[in-house]
């Protein structure tokens, strides 16, 4: 036995013993020659078709067709040697352009009946033309993407380097004194603040050798970025500086920008050592993250300084000023893109 082609349609049966008399497909549609349809065993056949399709419908049968092969290699006349079909699954989709590749395994070791294995894959050739980009944004067709004006074009390598090249690199700017800086046109800032620690407490009374409770160290200033003669756009509030007991008093609000993290900014200064230690840490200052487009060419910036810690007492050595005892000063980060 030879298998010659294989043929699918869109009919429907029960299938199983039901349609074991069956000679032909209920409402053939399209088939294909089998290629590798010897014998693989005893008795066993298998072949692939590959079916291109002249409509669109759901296959719902396939017909397996073989010749019989004669001692002097003389072929009988074609028949249907396997069908399948169910009265509810459907095999595959067929549509106009979309192959249809139906592999077959079949059994006919046993002598009444026959088992016919479908294994259907379906591929996708490519496309002749490509299709207009009808639901493409409106911004993407306003030339921010090379080569979409009603249909997609492919770039090369050196193409794509070229447009990179072309392309401004982002601006990174960091401030840690105040100034200011003229904003691109157009372009977009990610401007990340921190404010400035606060001091610890750093008075002690000399002539009476002890800390002086209640007192609190200075806070840290402010830290922020706004057009040049209006309000702070971006603000990273400073830390409060540190008392001698381990409570220190409610943050002031305020801070400015998309993202503020409290307390997350420039780190406050310790106590100053000296005839004791005692007194309490500074607060850190706000960090504040802001993602924004320039409204204004000129934008001031300031910077927070460190809240200093401060000496009672008249002994010079024990006056103000040591670094221990100062918080951080405030920092700007501005990343821009154009």
């Amino acid at each position: 036995m030879r298998l010659t082609r294989i043929a699918i349609g869109a009919g429907r049966g029960p299938g199983g013993a039901a349609d074991a008399d069956r000679v032909a497909l209920r409402n053939p549609r399209d088939a294909g020659a089998v290629v590798a349809g010897d014998a693989s065993g005893i008795a066993r056949l298998t072949g692939s078709a590959t079916i291109a399709p002249t409509g669109a419908y759901s296959v719902g049968e396939v017909g397996v067709f073989g010749r019989t092969v004669a001692s002097d290699g003389a072929l009988g006349d074609e028949i249907l040697l396997a069908f399948w079909t169910h009265p509810s699954e459907v095999l595959a989709a067929a549509v106009v352009g979309v192959n249809v590749v139906v592999h077959v395994t079949i059994d006919t070791r046993a002598a009444a009946s026959a088992d016919i294995e479908l294994r259907p894959v379906i591929t996708f050739p490519a496309p002749r033309a490509f299709t207009g980009l009808t639901d493409t944004p409106a911004i993407l067709m306003d030339g921010l993407l090379a080569g979409v004006g009603g249909r997609a074009e492919t770039l090369g390598a050196s193409a794509v380097a070229a447009l990179l090249l072309a392309a401004a690199p982002p601006r990174m700017l960091m401030f840690d004194v105040s100034g200011s800086v003229v904003a691109s046109r157009p372009c977009a800032w990610l401007v990340v603040a921190w404010g400035a620690g606060g001091a610890g407490d750093g008075r002690y009374d000399v002539a009476r050798r002890r800390w002086i409770k209640g007192v609190q160290g200075a806070a840290g200033g402010d830290t922020s970025i706004s057009p040049t003669g209006s309000a702070a756009q971006v603000r990273a509030a400073g830390g409060a500086g540190g008392f001698l007991s381990s409570s220190l008093p409610p943050r002031s609000a305020g801070s400015l920008g998309d993202l503020v993290v409290s307390g997350a900014g420039a780190a406050g200064g310790a106590a100053a050592e000296g005839l004791g230690n005692d007194g309490g840490q500074g607060d850190a200052g706000d960090l504040a993250i802001s993602l924004f487009a320039p409204a204004s060419g000129q934008y001031d910036v300031v910077i927070g300084l460190g809240g200093a810690g401060s000496w009672a007492g008249a002994r010079a050595a024990h006056l103000s000023g040591s670094a221990r005892t100062t918080g951080h000063a405030g920092r700007v980060m501005i990343l821009e893109f154009r």
